[in-house]
């Protein structure tokens, strides 16, 4: 865990807001190329229009989030992990049984 157990609540209340986030950004994408192509490329009828277009612009989104994740990735440092239950610091996971 990297975070003090008294601020879980907070960061599960945060972590799904962020999911709530990301689905308003998504309906209001949607909106804004149906808007910006007059519905060429995410026609109202999937049978017409570009609707490959609209996937490619997704996959960008994803490429450069990735390129964002890995940038974030690189610099992070673990905080240093402390044993948590400290009686089991001289268990052995080893299947030798002898002792």
């Amino acid at each position: 865990m990297e975070s003090p157990r008294y601020i879980h609540g907070v960061i599960i209340g945060i972590y799904l807001a962020t999911i709530g986030a990301g689905f308003f950004l998504a309906s209001a994408l949607v909106a804004v190329v149906s808007n910006l192509s007059h519905f060429d490329w995410y026609p109202q009828d999937i049978n017409q229009g570009s609707l490959e277009n609209f996937f490619f612009l997704l996959s960008g989104l994803m490429v450069a989030n990735f390129v964002v994740f890995l940038a974030v990735s690189v610099r992070y440092r673990y905080l240093s992990q402390p044993i948590p239950f400290p009686e089991m610091r001289h268990f052995s996971f080893s299947r030798d049984r002898s002792r």
